[in-house]
């Protein structure tokens, strides 16, 4: 194979490329095609029956506009560009099959044409939307395949500018607002402070079911002072009654002796002396915050504080749990949302 030379020249560099690298040159001689080896010399060629024609060997590129159907019959358009190169090793194959390479890359172009058809026709258009990033190489890979049938290599495949049915695209941008509205619904549901019910009563747990036996807690107040000294699971159940109000008191039927320390608890059935008393039960899981006074210092609670501690482990409460102590709980759609241990209520 003789090797071809070029000279390159601008204002900043002159180089010497070699040739024999991106140009095959084939000798065609009565119509037959063969290597051409020439040593240096004046030689005759009969031009009747003999030709010389050049492959650049190089990588080369193709760009089409192709539409398409997918699986659920949605109109695909884009623009698909995919870069080549020629086998070497397999010129003379591809003269006496194409003779010249717009012949070989027409035929190239309609069989990427059809495999690009094929990807897409195996997708439904939301898959299409969804995984826009993978199908040039999945295009790639199918065309790899095939390639070496017309003797040369895919280099690259690049798939762009898809375009859809007005419908379809509106049917999308709907579904999209619909998701990122559900997003958000779901955010403002999980920030949101949620309702709680609060309730006072004795408990007592069962795996994760807490019953509650549901008192009224009624306490005195000093309007100079306030009753902002409890959290707000204990004052949201508490009744508050000021010192002095003494018709406020008479209302819940109560004296001023009946608070000894400055509250009462009265449960809130009817009858008191029944033995089946109305008992409330509730979901506990793990999202439950237990409130309560690690007095024996098992949980390495600092013992100069008020020793209290906030966890959401059930068996950690459940080792200060005592039947005698008023708890106080929000509840909300049927679970224990929190729950306060006081001691200073008990019966």
């Amino acid at each position: 194979m003789p090797n071809f030379k070029k000279t390159k020249t601008n204002a900043n560099y002159k180089c010497k490329i070699n040739m024999a690298t991106v140009i095959v040159a084939m000798l065609i001689l009565a119509g037959c095609a063969s290597y051409s080896e020439t040593p240096p010399g004046l030689y005759f060629r009969f031009w009747p029956i003999s030709d010389r024609i050049y492959y650049d060997v190089t990588v080369k590129q193709i760009n089409f506009q192709f539409s398409a159907y997918s699986i659920d019959a949605q109109n695909v358009q884009g623009w698909v560009t995919i870069q080549y190169q020629l086998n070497a090793a397999e010129d003379i194959s591809v003269a006496e099959q194409y003779d010249t390479i717009s012949m070989l890359e027409q035929k190239l172009q309609s069989i990427m044409m059809q495999e690009t058809q094929n990807v897409i026709a195996l997708k439904s258009a939301m898959e299409i939307v969804e995984t826009r990033a993978f199908l040039s190489q999945e295009i790639h890979s199918r065309l790899a395949e095939i390639a070496p049938q017309f003797s040369v290599s895919i280099t690259a495949v690049t798939l762009e500018g898809l375009q859809f049915s007005a419908a379809f695209e509106h049917a999308v941008e709907q579904r999209m607002i619909a998701e990122q509205e559900m997003m958000q619904a779901n955010f403002d549901e999980v920030t949101s402070p949620i309702e709680t019910e609060s309730l006072a009563g004795f408990i007592k747990i069962q795996d994760n079911t807490l019953y509650i036996t549901p008192v009224d807690v009624y306490m005195f107040y000093d309007s100079d002072i306030g009753f902002d000294f409890f959290c707000n699971t204990v004052s949201n159940s508490i009744i508050w009654i000021e010192t002095n109000d003494m018709q406020r008191l008479e209302t819940y039927g109560l004296t001023s002796d009946e608070f000894p320390s400055g509250h009462h608890i009265r449960p809130n059935w009817p009858d008191v002396e029944k033995a089946d008393v109305e008992t409330v039960s509730f979901e506990i899981n793990e999202a439950t915050e237990f409130v309560f006074v690690d007095n024996l210092l098992i949980f390495d609670t600092n013992p100069y504080g008020n020793r209290q501690r906030t966890t959401n482990s059930l068996d950690e409460f459940l080792q200060y749990l005592f039947p005698s102590v008023v708890h106080f709980i929000e509840v909300h759609d049927g679970r224990v949302v929190r729950l306060v241990q006081e001691f200073g209520f008990t019966m």
